[in-house]
């Protein structure tokens, strides 16, 4: 679902994010981002059209219907404990272990970003929302000191959201300049655009990449700050 989904999601982001470029650019420098943000929307009218038969098909409906019952019959999908045998099961004793767990499956990251690359980077982003909903889902038992961090985690995936954001609309603009010449044989020689307009963009997108590469040490640190783990600790003291 999330892939269906993901799909779309990340055309809406390229149309929305172009449109505003363009938005902003005298006629003469939008040379063939029209073009581009047409061919956009027809690839997102493919994508979402892929999305509504998978949510209309029998395995989204059987899985619905599952979940459903799985959501509304008490005690469905627990863990059986072992008889006999004292064994945690109340939140006050694993909302510690599961916060630690995701925040030491993001740390884990930190010996290896001073060269990584944007896949890395992309991977950490999904240890850094899996740390969020993690703490979001028990913030209501957690301490005050809780909102604090999780403002911050918001801070460092939105910053890794965008660069990811950044670095597949430079993948996309350049699939689309590799088949730009194919795109203008059927026009007449006085129709063709120029594609300068589009190698502008995507020199733009490149410069915003390489800024939140180059910024997202300062926003590690202030996630990896003795500061911010010791209001982490605070906020789950409490249980």
């Amino acid at each position: 679902t999330g892939r269906a989904l993901g799909k779309v999601r990340d055309l809406d982001v390229l149309i929305a994010k172009g449109g505003r470029y363009c938005q902003d650019l005298p006629a003469d420098r939008c040379d063939g981002l029209d073009a581009l943000l047409q061919a956009w929307e027809a690839q997102r009218i493919q994508a979402r059209a892929e999305l509504l038969e998978y949510l209309d098909s029998k395995e989204y409906s059987d899985f619905k219907r599952q979940f459903n019952i799985f959501l509304n019959r008490p005690g469905a999908g627990v863990r059986p404990a072992p008889a006999g045998q004292p064994t945690p099961v109340r939140v006050r004793d694993l909302a510690p272990v599961l916060i630690y767990r995701r925040l030491a499956a993001v740390r884990a990251y930190g010996p290896y970003l001073e060269n990584a690359p944007v896949e890395l980077l992309h991977m950490l982003r999904i240890e850094f929302k899996k740390l969020r909903y993690t703490m979001e889902f028990f913030q209501e038992v957690l301490g005050p000191e809780a909102r604090s961090v999780i403002n911050v985690i918001k801070t460092v995936q939105d910053h890794l959201g965008n660069l990811q954001d950044a670095e597949v609309a430079c993948q996309r603009l350049r699939l689309f300049l590799d088949t730009w010449d194919s795109g203008q044989v059927w026009l007449a020689l006085a129709d063709r655009q120029s594609p300068a307009g589009i190698i502008i963009y995507l020199a733009e997108r490149h410069t915003e990449r390489h800024r939140l590469i180059t910024t997202f040490p300062a926003t590690w640190a202030a996630f990896n700050s003795p500061v911010l783990q010791r209001s982490l600790a605070l906020a789950i003291s409490i249980l």
